[in-house]
């Protein structure tokens, strides 16, 4: 509808001249839809980006091994299985675990943090916003 009323960005312009689009009179209702996608879209991608921003969070913290014991194996596991439909590459995803479940994880030893570096490069790619706090210390090369 917004190109059918011309250039104008004055919202009192807009929602005087709009008329709808079966009967042609002037009561209507004005709304907003962000980048003109429905709804039902809008609640999808929200969704979507809630679940990858927690998962992500609960991985960042469970790749140091100082607090690993306060992250619970089985939200690890809830984690990389909630960004399985995002990143749909499960290489990924078990080298993560892999990672993870060394059984005397050493702060100078191997560490998730590389696979972790990697799903944020994925969701990158795939189009995802990823928050700037947990890209912060991840190497300038990714």
């Amino acid at each position: 509808m917004r190109r059918g009323i011309g250039e104008s960005s004055d919202w009192a312009v807009i929602c005087r001249e709009l008329r709808c689009p079966q009967c042609a009179s002037y009561d209507v209702k004005v709304q907003i839809e962000a980048f003109g996608q429905g709804l039902p879209e809008l609640r999808r991608r929200r969704a979507a980006m809630i679940t990858i921003e927690l998962a992500l969070h609960i991985l960042k913290r469970a790749s140091f091994s100082g607090s690993r014991p306060s992250v619970p194996v089985e939200a690890v596991r809830l984690a990389l299985r909630a960004l399985y439909p995002h990143l749909q590459d499960r290489s990924v995803l078990e080298g993560y675990w892999a990672s993870y479940t060394i059984a005397d994880p050493k702060p100078w030893g191997e560490s998730p943090i590389k696979a972790y570096e990697d799903m944020i490069v994925r969701l990158l790619k795939r189009g995802y916003s990823v928050p700037a706090e947990l890209r912060a210390d991840m190497w300038p090369s990714a």
